[in-house]
């Protein structure tokens, strides 16, 4: 059953993939390429605040069947927008939200199907369903663009999304009671609202928060004490000892190797050190080393 949730994965390869090689075809730039791509990706992680429509009036069937559908159409309509970079840019961004409802709604709908036990290979066939659809859809979308000529190419990629659809027709629907347009959105609020009242939500959106949390999140939940103090303290020899820490007391002296970006610090003894953070994707991390190395002078 999780094979239906392939079109979420087509629909992913095509915007990551499929739009990025086409785009740089016609001449683009890559920072447009970029924020088309970024802007196209906005629903995937606020589209779930549409998601209680689905529980209004129809069955979750029927709302996957049309949204894997809608999803397909709108991937049509952007390909052969190309040319026009604001259309274009609005239909990827409808296309991923119709995508993200799609995906919502079958993963409602087969989990109140399936027998208790049975959630977790559910679970395993939506995951090979979304990879597999973004491995086939990043294999075939470009190949049938650059031999097809437009539109057809186009039509062509649209229907390879909404083949998958098929399957739903040949699942039954959910008995799940409907509620109304109201009554689903409270639900929703009231139960964001419990859950970033909760100390560990509320810490996590800190770390997010943080300038360096792509760097110390991960380590802070296993050993928090050791992570904060260990920040900054660590250092690669640069040079042919770089795999080996040094504990050296050192001096920071703003500057970057010019082939990895990574800071240098001059030690007294005038070695060069590399630290194991970058000056600019982790400002906190150097600005904590900075202060730690002023300790030690």
């Amino acid at each position: 059953m999780g094979l239906a949730n392939m079109p979420f994965g087509f629909y992913g390869a095509a915007v990551l993939i499929t739009v990025p090689q086409l785009l740089a075809a016609r001449g683009v730039p890559q920072p447009t390429i970029a924020a088309i791509t970024a802007t196209a990706m906005i629903p995937t992680f606020c589209g779930f605040l549409l998601a209680p429509i689905l529980d209004v009036h129809f069955n979750r069937r029927s709302y996957a069947i049309f949204f894997g559908l809608l999803t397909a159409a709108l991937a049509v309509l952007a390909l052969v927008s190309i040319g026009h970079i604001g259309r274009f840019t609005a239909l990827l961004v409808g296309g991923f939200l119709a995508a993200n409802l799609f995906y919502n709604a079958l993963g409602g709908w087969l989990g109140d199907i399936v027998g208790k036990g049975a959630e977790g290979k559910l679970g395993a066939s939506f995951t090979i369903g979304n990879v597999g659809g973004f491995g086939a859809g990043a294999i075939s979308f470009i190949t049938l663009m650059r031999w097809l000529p437009n539109p057809f190419g186009a039509v062509a990629v649209g229907g390879l999304i909404a083949a998958p659809v098929l399957l739903c027709l040949f699942i039954p629907p959910s008995p799940t009671l409907r509620r109304g347009v109201k009554e689903s959105f409270t639900a929703l609020f009231r139960d964001i609202g419990q859950l970033i009242r909760k100390p560990a939500v509320l810490r996590t959106l800190l770390m997010f928060g943080l300038p360096a949390a792509s760097f110390c999140i991960d380590q802070f939940a296993r050993r928090p004490r050791r992570t904060l103090r260990g920040l900054g303290t660590v250092c690669r020899r640069y040079g042919r000892h770089g795999g080996n820490r040094c504990r050296h007391p050192f001096v920071h002296d703003g500057s970057a190797h010019p082939e990895t970006g990574f800071a240098t610090a001059a030690l007294p003894c005038g070695r060069q050190h590399r630290c194991a953070f970058h000056p600019v994707a982790d400002p906190l991390a150097e600005d904590a080393c900075c202060l730690r190395a002023r300790t030690h002078r």
